[in-house]
């Protein structure tokens, strides 16, 4: 994590089960999460995650990207390629409490009383944003292309996703034509890098605007059209698919050879325009976890985000303190939450998916760690 978005030590603190931006609030130190945890029923799940302190902003405010997968029992997956953005009706301000000013659900957005004021249900399409984002960064010296420096990097992401849960999601436990749609939500910070918030598997089919309530139905019924009429072998005629085939195993309905379109792990993939990338290259981190059982360093920053069960207290494995410059400027008053709360980290908790491997490894040996690391997959060495 860049230390640029750690300067306010800003976290999100979401319901594991919930959707449409209920129960999240944003928390500023480890004193107000824990009192916030210890509030909430035994045994409930609750994901901490990282907030990105410097978003790119559209016209003052902060907005998400939501794009639609398309998972099936044999395992293909689709991305459509029309999607939208969600705009927030307030100026964006680190310094705000107003959820309405951090969140972009169009859920809560409906409840502010300048929801609609700037965009007709908050809401843009992708046309009107590549204008913007061109338009934004016209002073740098390579043109932005929103397909190929933000959506490319999407597909990146929706790939890792769905290849760290393949063999435990619900779709390949079954077989018969049975399929998952999934709501992907994305950010971009001022460095054009993209991140990925969430997926859900309830995604919102709400139309607030006449862009949306065409949108809509057209994803629907090209969805339908490759779930059933692929499976009965019947072929609509009219306009062409949307809906992107990104990873096959071949041998399927959709390609008899396999299909894989995820791009290489190269940093420059990760900072689309080389001159926005950090300045500083932060310095590699060894991690070492084992079972023994101590406090985590005072000042910690998890991988990427994780569960927390307010259970009592079972010691973390003992993490060696990051050499990464930028967590030096985190405000961490107290002992992290782990002290407190029993934090378990599971495949479905990880945000960034590439990191599947060590997540495994801690998952079968049992462990209860804090991870010190950034998110940065081509600057972690395990050992």
């Amino acid at each position: 994590m860049p230390g640029k978005h750690c300067e306010q030590n800003l976290w999100l603190m979401k319901p594991a089960n919930s959707n449409q931006g209920r129960g999240i609030s944003v928390v500023r130190n480890l004193r107000e999460l824990k009192r916030n945890l210890s509030s909430k029923l035994q045994h409930s799940l609750w994901v901490i995650q990282k907030y990105i302190e410097r978003p790119m902003l559209y016209k003052g405010r902060k907005f998400d990207i939501r794009v639609w997968a398309l998972v099936l029992d044999t395992g293909d997956l689709f991305l459509y390629k029309d999607g939208y953005i969600r705009t927030s009706s307030e100026k964006f301000s680190l310094t705000s409490k107003a959820n309405f000013v951090h969140l972009t659900n169009n859920c809560l957005q409906v409840y502010g009383n300048n929801y609609g004021k700037h965009e007709e249900g908050n809401t843009l399409s992708f046309d009107v944003f590549k204008v913007y984002l061109e338009s934004a960064y016209s002073h740098c010296k390579e043109k932005v292309n929103f397909n190929e420096h933000i959506m490319s990097r999407i597909k990146d992401l929706v790939i890792d996703t769905v290849m760290a849960v393949k063999g435990v999601a619900a779709p390949a436990k079954r077989r018969g034509c049975c399929f998952e749609l999934l709501g992907y939500d994305f950010m971009i910070d001022e460095d054009l890098r993209v991140w990925l918030i969430e997926v859900n598997t309830n995604p919102y089919l709400g139309m607030p605007n006449d862009y949306i309530k065409n949108l809509l139905p057209r994803m629907t019924s090209e969805m339908l059209s490759i779930v059933l009429d692929s499976a009965y072998s019947c072929q609509r005629s009219g306009d062409e698919n949307c809906f992107e085939l990104l990873h096959s195993e071949g041998n399927s309905r959709f390609s008899s050879a396999a299909v894989n379109k995820r791009r290489g792990f190269e940093r420059e993939l990760v900072y689309p325009l080389q001159e926005l990338a950090l300045s500083r290259q932060p310095a590699p981190v060894v991690l070492k976890v084992n079972a023994q059982k101590s406090e985590p360093p005072a000042n910690s920053v998890a991988l990427g985000c994780y569960l927390a069960k307010s259970k009592p207290a079972i010691p973390p494995a003992k993490v060696p303190a990051s050499t990464n410059e930028s967590l030096k400027r985190l405000k961490s008053p107290e002992p992290a939450i782990a002290k407190q709360s029993r934090i378990t980290i599971r495949k479905r908790s990880i945000i960034n998916m590439g990191l599947e491997d060590l997540a495994s490894n801690i998952i079968k040996r049992k462990i209860y760690a804090w991870l010190a690391v950034p998110l940065d997959l081509s600057l972690i060495h395990i050992c």
